[in-house]
C-alpha cells in the first residue's frame, strides 16, 4: 500500500501514462512550434508521405475526423501539402 499521494500516483499506471502524455505533448509543442506547426497535423504529414498523398474522404476516415472541416484549407497546412483536384476526387499531397 502506497504511503503517500505521490506514491498512489507514481505506482498507478492511469496516472504514469497522463503524466508522460503531458510531458511529451510540452516537448513535441515546443519542437513544432520552431517551424509554426501544431503537432496534430503531424499524423496528416506522416500520411501523406507515406502514402504519396490521400483522397481527403480517406484521410479523414483514417484519422476520425470531422470531413466538413476542409483539411486543404487549413492556414497552416498550406505551406506544407497542396490540393490537387481530379476530376471527382480532390487529393492532398505532401509539397516537394
Amino acid at each position: 500500500m502506497p504511503n503517500s499521494a505521490q506514491d498512489y500516483l507514481d505506482s498507478c499506471l492511469f496516472f504514469t501514462v497522463k503524466k508522460l502524455n503531458r510531458a511529451l505533448d510540452r516537448l513535441t509543442e515546443n519542437a513544432f512550434q520552431k517551424v509554426g506547426l501544431n503537432p496534430s497535423y503531424t499524423s496528416i504529414l506522416l500520411i501523406l508521405s507515406h502514402e504519396n498523398g490521400k483522397i481527403q474522404k480517406d484521410l479523414a476516415k483514417m484519422l476520425c475526423i470531422d470531413l466538413s472541416k476542409n483539411l486543404s484549407t487549413k492556414d497552416l497546412l498550406k505551406s506544407f501539402v497542396k490540393d490537387v483536384p481530379n476530376v471527382s476526387t480532390s487529393q492532398i499531397k505532401e509539397r516537394q
